[in-house]
């Protein structure tokens, strides 16, 4: 059985640790993007009995989740903004709605 199960430092160091060469992205603009994923309910948040933020991930099938997450390339990151008003926002991204999966909703 996959372990779809991590804690949010986990993920951060992983992330980090796949854009080594880039150094733009900052822990805070990696948690902005797993809090953005957790508003559209592609994943979820939770803290454990010790009070660690885990995140449980939905979609069982058997792919690197993040490892091709479009976020990480784009060089409209620093402008993106959580507000679905603002031109440039996670909801009306083409390419993060393609990559999950949301592209026909």
């Amino acid at each position: 059985m996959v372990n779809l199960t991590k804690s949010v430092p986990s993920v951060i160091n992983y992330i980090k640790k796949l854009n080594n060469s880039v150094d733009y992205f900052s822990e805070n603009d990696i948690y902005r993007v797993i809090k953005t994923l957790s508003y559209e309910e592609r994943i979820n948040i939770y803290k454990s009995n010790n009070d660690e933020e885990l995140i449980y991930y939905y979609n069982n099938e058997k792919k690197n989740f993040l490892y091709n997450f479009p976020c990480f390339s784009c060089n409209l990151f620093n402008k993106c903004n959580s507000d679905i008003n603002t031109t440039i926002n996670p909801r009306s991204c083409m390419y993060l709605n393609f990559y999950l999966n949301l592209e026909n909703e």
